[in-house]
């Protein structure tokens, strides 16, 4: 795989584990939003049950996660929506950007979970979306075949 230029198929390969790893963030924070006593891993892990704010904060994160799962999908040509991909490759880059910023609270944490899970989970999901932002194309040409 040359990360200077990302084949489709590694591009491809690089959105599924990404779109894995925000699937998992948005039921962590799915269950956060319902209230499970979870707020250790979360929120500086300073309470295990979150308060009614910091629940509502976690429904908006769910979007998010689920949001940035489709947008990666997109840019890579996992999934075919015509006619947006600017909005896939500006968006990809964007992901790229908030998962990076995302580690930063997580590192200085003092939430072992955060610190030690969630922190280095973030660089990886940042990580395979540049992956996919550096990717030639997010549409196969009529030569692509699985085999690449």
């Amino acid at each position: 795989m040359n990360l200077f230029a990302p084949s489709l198929r590694s591009a491809r390969n690089a959105a599924v584990v990404a779109t894995c790893g925000f699937a998992a963030i948005a039921v962590f924070e799915l269950a956060l939003a319902f209230g499970a006593p979870m707020g250790h891993a979360a929120y500086g892990g300073i309470t295990a049950q979150l308060s009614a704010g910091e629940r509502a904060v976690s429904v908006v994160a769910v979007i998010v996660w689920l949001t940035a799962g489709v947008i990666v999908l997109g840019r890579s040509g996992v999934i075919s929506v015509r006619g947006h991909a600017q909005l896939f490759r500006r968006g990809t880059w964007a992901i790229v950007a908030l998962s990076a910023v995302a580690a930063l609270p997580n590192f200085a944490s003092e939430s072992p979970w955060e610190h030690f899970l969630f922190g280095p989970a973030a660089l990886a999901l940042a990580c395979f979306c540049v992956v996919v932002a550096r990717s030639a194309t997010g549409t196969p040409s009529r030569d692509y075949s699985p085999e690449r």
